[in-house]
């Protein structure tokens, strides 16, 4: 039956397809779905799972109803990406879902298949993957850095970093730079030589002395007066 063997080979094609697309992105979940007219998505497969995040084969979904499961901030902007790959744009959504131990950080990246003779999106395919120890690493090292800056305020007035090459570059500047020196930290970036510039004369070869025994390996301390570039005040 010819028929028959025709079915058999689109379906296999099909699978092979959908197999290829889940593959070119390493995920827990995905699913595919055909949209209707009217935007509501009809899921005709599904593969691997995450917790609480329920579609199954058949399951039709409307955008303005997906959220029961996400935190409340992350609902707005999971339909506006959603919209968008209506649109026949690629979507990616980081977003949190409720989970036994509170929250769970997932990825949505968004595949919209486009129909020349119906001249719209007519599948989508979404690919989640779990990301919370991710995240969770993400906040760890802001965290970590903001206590650094918190400190680093609490043991210092100001503090800034140089590298020394063919030009002195400023790697980062924290503290109340602008209110000892009168300078503002965007002004120490672009030049730290405008920091240089503000020494009490009577003390630069002092300071620069110490500079180059830094320079050769030395840790040094230095007292040194600056003028404030504003008031002028010693």
């Amino acid at each position: 039956n010819i028929t028959l063997e025709k079915e058999a080979e689109m379906a296999l094609r099909d699978s092979e397809q959908r197999y290829r697309r889940v593959s070119n992105v390493l995920t827990d979940f995905a699913f595919e779905g055909y949209i209707h007219p009217d935007g509501a998505m009809q899921i005709e497969w599904t593969f691997g799972s995450i917790e609480n995040i329920m579609v199954h084969t058949n399951h039709v979904i409307h955008i303005d109803q997906v959220g029961k499961n996400l935190h409340p901030d992350d609902v707005d902007p999971v339909h506006e990406d959603m919209y968008r790959t209506l649109e026949n744009v690629n979507t990616t959504t980081d977003y949190r879902v409720v989970a036994d131990t509170g929250y769970r950080w997932v990825r949505a990246n968004r595949v919209p298949i486009w129909d020349d003779e119906e001249q719209r999106v007519v599948r989508m395919l979404v690919t989640i993957k779990d990301i919370t120890a991710e995240k969770e690493a993400e906040f760890a090292l802001e965290e970590s850095q903001q206590r650094y800056r918190e400190l680093t305020e609490l043991m210092s007035d100001y503090a800034f970093s140089l590298t020394f090459g063919e030009e002195i570059t400023t790697n980062w500047i924290v503290g109340s730079v602008e209110q000892i020196t009168g300078i503002s930290p965007e002004d120490v970036i672009s030049d730290p030589a405008n920091l240089s510039k503000l020494v009490y004369p009577e003390d630069k070869p002092l300071l620069e002395h110490d500079q180059q025994l830094t320079l050769s390996g030395e840790r040094t301390v230095t007292e040194y007066r600056i003028v404030h570039a504003k008031t002028r005040e010693i």
